[in-house]
């Protein structure tokens, strides 16, 4: 099934819907489990990445969407969404814990 398929499903929701519903869902994960400058790590990275790939979180849309943290130590994390080969949604998590689209 392709990841339009199971959005519509889920939600029968446009992409700037789905970008309007995802990322403040993101935001919420981010700040539930990112709490001090001591998240801002590889380790906390990577164990974040493994939850969104296996679908654990996020409405399990690691499941059918490339969706990819990468961290920068002045900046924090930034979430990547790619659908098909193309980009879908980017956001920066900041350092004080604020969610901006890209």
């Amino acid at each position: 099934m392709s990841w339009k398929n199971e959005l519509r499903k889920q939600s029968g929701k446009t992409i700037e819907q789905f970008r309007q519903l995802f990322t403040p869902m993101v935001e919420r994960y981010l700040n539930d489990n990112i709490f001090d400058e001591n998240d801002y790590t590889e380790e906390k990275m990577k164990e974040l990445q493994d939850e969104i790939n296996r679908g654990d979180v996020l409405a399990g849309m690691g499941k059918y969407l490339d969706i990819k943290l990468s961290l920068d130590d002045s900046d924090g994390y930034y979430v990547d969404v790619e659908a098909d080969g193309r980009e879908i949604l980017a956001i920066q998590f900041d350092l004080q814990g604020r969610m901006r689209r890209l």
